[in-house]
């Protein structure tokens, strides 16, 4: 609870990902046809947008519709209780198959660590990827069968991969005999796995998936999955295994979270896996490793200790890095619209090197549609830096935003006129035009 206080009081920005553009576009329908119109309206929107772009998560529609809608401070603690059901989801599954305490233990380290990348999420809160997670999660936490694929449904809706742990449980439904509701759970995977082919066969966005066997994109894509992060996962629980002289063992489950990690891995493979595309293939693998644990025996108090080290910096390390950037980010974006919301009718161009905020001019945008948010009259502009350097001699450029440690411009004197921890901003002056003499 105290947790939730603090990350209440934080004071937030919408992220450089999609976000304010989304509070916009839902804000202009409410504000014109009223709250239930406008969310119907919005809904509308994003059927016919990811119907060109040939993206099938009708979860997503909703949660955009409705998400968007609440204030800034709301929707990040939203976002955090999603990172519980992330972690927590796993710990309570497992208590519930006779886990012991120094095997949760494991767990709950296992899950924060494989989760990391997922806690992008806490910061860019458009991000799919972390609310089908969550779901994930939740129905980890499920005492029935039918209640658990209801929530793996919901997450199947908000990114059609996660329709592989329906399939996965399908399986070790059928293992144990239950047919009715493995039937069920696998049908619901097929379908959704069906209909999200059928809708990217004409998308514009989904048009960039390759099919081809003889890509090398592809082959690079399998490189990546042995990235640090994973790697460090099976460190962690190599030294677990040294330390407690313990072993593993393919329990039942293990099969439903082999199905859901390598089939949701080998849909994104053609896609992608690198930054938030990871997260899921991370979180899976690791709900996996966990599922072949075996409860260490004859094992003392300090032995425990001594084997939770490793997976205790493990954890520590990777949720550090993400923690950092997403609030680097939630800096950079706060102090930006507090620096440029008084210099209506400016032109900013922004150079620095912050995945996210630099790294698109998608970042620019967002900056900008954050200070109209709060003045719908601003008039100003803000472009990202041009590749040749050349916006800095453009005559109309009046502010030139530095993000991290980029160096001011050339051929322009500068003068700063607001800066936070994170940036600072420029005003320029005339261009120093060379002498023709």
């Amino acid at each position: 609870m105290s947790l939730a206080i603090l990350w209440l009081v934080i004071p937030w920005a919408w992220s450089p990902v999609d976000d304010s553009g989304l509070v916009i576009q839902i804000g202009e329908k409410v504000d014109g046809s009223g709250r239930l119109s406008g969310t119907f309206s919005q809904l509308s929107a994003l059927y016919q947008w990811d119907e060109d772009w040939g993206l099938f998560r009708p979860a997503y529609w909703v949660y955009q519709a409705l998400f968007f809608q609440l204030p800034v401070s709301i929707a990040h603690l939203v976002r955090l209780f999603m990172v519980f059901a992330v972690v927590l989801g796993p710990v309570v599954y497992f208590r519930r198959s006779g886990a012991s305490s120094s095997r949760l233990w494991l767990t709950l380290l296992i899950t924060t660590a494989a989760a990391s990348t997922l806690y992008q999420g806490l910061f860019l809160v458009s991000l799919q990827e972390l609310s089908g997670a969550a779901f994930i999660g939740v129905g980890l936490m499920a005492r029935r069968n039918s209640t658990r694929i209801a929530f793996w449904l919901v997450a199947a809706l908000f990114k059609a991969p996660f329709a592989w742990i329906l399939i996965g449980n399908s399986v070790f439904l059928w293992r144990q005999k239950k047919h009715l509701q493995a039937g069920i759970s696998g049908g619901m995977g097929v379908v959704v796995l069906a209909a999200s082919t059928v809708w990217s066969r004409n998308g514009d966005y989904t048009s960039r998936y390759r099919m081809n066997p003889l890509d090398l994109g592809i082959y690079e894509n399998f490189s990546r999955l042995v990235e640090p992060m994973n790697a460090l996962l099976l460190v962690g629980l190599l030294w677990w295994l040294i330390v407690t002289n313990s072993s593993v063992k393919r329990h039942e489950d293990a099969l439903l979270f082999l199905v859901a990690w390598v089939g949701y891995t080998l849909t994104m493979i053609p896609w992608g896996v690198t930054a938030y595309y990871m997260g899921p293939i991370s979180y899976l693998f690791g709900i996996f490793l966990a599922s072949v644990l075996v409860n260490a025996r004859n094992v003392s108090g300090r032995q425990v200790l001594v084997a939770l080290l490793m997976p205790a910096f493990v954890a520590f390390w990777l949720t550090r890095i993400t923690l950092n950037l997403g609030f680097e980010i939630n800096s950079v974006m706060l102090q930006s619209k507090q620096c440029i919301a008084p210099l209506s009718g400016s032109t900013t161009v922004i150079v620095g090197n912050l995945l996210y905020v630099t790294s698109s001019p998608e970042g620019a945008i967002r900056i900008m549609e954050q200070v109209r948010m709060e003045d719908p009259n601003w008039s100003g502009s803000v472009t990202m830096e041009n590749a040749d350097r050349s916006g800095f001699l453009d005559p109309d450029t009046s502010h030139y935003l530095l993000i991290g440690a980029a160096s001011v411009p050339e051929g322009r004197s500068v003068k700063k006129v607001c800066s936070g921890s994170a940036i600072a901003l420029y005003e320029l002056g005339p261009v120093n035009r060379p002498s023709t003499s």
